[in-house]
């Protein structure tokens, strides 16, 4: 059996935005964050299988947010 962990965080460098709105501009500082975790299992001698999901997020403005998950599936077997 096996288990994975993993985490990311990084903070951009800080910049000035604008809006059409406010006449003030506001500082920014864009974000990005990766968090994934697996797990792994072997059946027997030759065979295993595993998953690991992830999640990735990004902030670029105060109001601009993206967000997705992904999934990695795994069957291996010893030839």
């Amino acid at each position: 059996m096996s288990l994975s962990l993993g985490y990311l965080y990084g903070i951009g460098s800080e910049y000035e935005s604008i809006s059409s709105i406010e006449s003030k501009p506001k500082s920014f500082s864009p974000k990005d964050l990766m968090f994934g975790a697996g797990f792994g299992i072997r059946f027997g001698k030759y065979v295993g299988a595993g998953i690991k999901l992830r999640y990735l997020g990004q902030t670029l403005s105060a109001d601009n947010k993206l967000g997705t998950v992904s999934a990695d599936i795994l069957l291996s077997s010893k030839i």
